[in-house]
């Protein structure tokens, strides 16, 4: 991600600063941006409530993902994998 430039009016939506902040958002919450991009990020999200707002629902994404993975398969749809696995027809 390169350098982030400072919104002339913090409150202009998807303007050049919002679209690098937008398209690094999944690696800033996984905390995987190197520390000057992590920092700039977090002074744009605290001034920009549009890019705030989309931090929050990528959030609240990335948690329901997280939630439906843990769900288990339903058992028929288990059998039927397993079975296919090991050259069946189910």
């Amino acid at each position: 991600m390169t350098s982030l430039q400072p919104l002339a009016d913090p409150g202009q939506a998807w303007g050049s600063a919002c679209e690098q902040v937008t398209a690094g958002l999944f690696q800033f919450i996984d905390n995987e941006l190197a520390v000057p991009e992590r920092l700039a990020t977090r002074r744009h999200l605290d001034a920009c409530p549009p890019c705030a707002l989309e931090h929050r629902i990528r959030l609240l994404l990335k948690g329901l993902v997280k939630e439906a993975c843990l769900a288990p398969a339903p058992q028929g749809l288990r059998e039927r994998v397993t079975a296919s696995l090991n050259g069946a027809v189910a």
